[in-house]
């Protein structure tokens, strides 16, 4: 578990969740490894207290398990989690959007349609440019829903969907019908259409959906 990562800023617990997260997202601390305080903190530079805080926070999100005289590791995702985590990001993110197209800046807009046309011009950089649009365009319709309360669920239900986000990122296939979703959410929300964006940001939730959930079955079939 080593690593160059070292905490300097005040707010340690904020930190160190953030790195933590951030690695169980990208699978280098995959499910079932053991999360153990004292390894944390030498590896991060800090005291127990921001550690211990970081991982009932991570718990909270259920991106861990704290696990009673045998301490904290790393979730076990399965097809029902997905379905559910998906399930409610359908709901509440289709809300959200409808209530951010009054809200939403033309020029946060023009930002990440550039990143649209990098995407399509550039072969070597297309799935660097993909993730960024896929991730800017969900992070500025969440923050822009004018609802704290919804920000704050929302976000933390998108620590799960960033490491799905990547996974489905894999296949070509997927990156092009998301890269064309990409495009119709970005033109409702140009015209200000809150309905139709709130449709396409519905349905492009549920086709990802379908797409994770024929990965587990994939594997279910495998073992």
């Amino acid at each position: 578990m080593k690593t160059k990562e070292r905490i300097t800023r005040p707010n340690l617990s904020d930190e160190a969740y953030n790195i933590l997260a951030n690695r169980i997202i990208n699978r280098k601390l995959p499910a079932g490894v053991k999360l153990i305080e004292d390894q944390l903190a030498e590896d991060l530079g800090i005291s127990r207290t921001p550690i211990r805080e970081a991982l009932n926070r991570l718990a909270q999100d259920g991106l861990i398990e704290l696990v009673p005289r045998k301490g904290a590791q790393v979730s076990r995702l399965k097809a029902k989690d997905v379905e559910e985590i998906y399930e409610l990001r359908k709901l509440l993110e289709g809300f959200a959007a409808e209530k951010a197209t009054a809200l939403i800046k033309k020029e946060e807009l023009s930002e990440i349609k550039e990143l649209v046309e990098k995407s399509e011009s550039s072969s070597e950089r297309r799935l660097e440019y993909f993730l960024k649009v896929d991730l800017k365009l969900h992070n500025l319709i969440i923050s822009r829903c004018g609802n704290s309360r919804l920000i704050k669920i929302l976000k933390s239900l998108h620590n799960f969907v960033n490491s799905f986000r990547i996974l489905d990122a894999q296949y070509d296939r997927r990156i092009k019908q998301a890269h064309k979703e990409h495009k119709t959410i970005l033109k409702a929300l140009l015209k200000k259409d809150a309905r139709l964006a709130r449709l396409l940001i519905e349905q492009h939730i549920e086709n990802a959906k379908k797409n994770i959930l024929a990965d587990f079955e994939f594997k279910d079939r495998k073992v």
